[in-house]
């Protein structure tokens, strides 16, 4: 993610449970969809964290990706996405699909991208706790 983390001010999560719409107000964060428990603002900062601050394993190239056939990666549908507002313009939008055979790596594509990162199985991992139970 390129957005800085203080400069995040939307957050959109859409998992296969739900949906959830966070926005930074002067006072913190706030839902204006989905339902959140105790501590979901803390949660939200340390997997925008995570998203800025951990970088791929690796990268498949688009050839790659067609080599194998694009299916096997579950990023249609995937199973979250995540799209990230900054202030002005700047948006970042990331969809994770399956783990990958060793379960290290969930594999993400960048939104506009063709190719396929593996990225850690921890950034994935917080973001569905966000989901599952912001």
């Amino acid at each position: 993610m390129t957005i800085p983390v203080e400069d995040v001010r939307e957050v959109d999560v859409t998992a296969s449970n739900g949906h959830w719409h966070f926005m930074r107000t002067q006072d913190g964060w706030r839902a204006t969809i989905g339902a959140t428990t105790t501590g979901f603002e803390t949660r939200l900062d340390s997997a925008l964290r995570l998203l800025r601050n951990s970088g791929p394993d690796r990268v498949l190239t688009e050839a790659e990706v067609n080599q194998a056939g694009a299916a096997q990666f579950g990023l249609a549908p995937p199973r979250l996405r995540i799209i990230v507002s900054g202030s002005g313009a700047s948006v970042f939008t990331i969809s994770f699909g399956t783990t990958n055979p060793i379960g290290l790596s969930h594999y993400a594509r960048l939104e506009g991208s063709r190719e396929i990162a593996l990225l850690p199985a921890f950034v994935a991992e917080e973001w569905e706790r966000m989901g599952g139970t912001p």
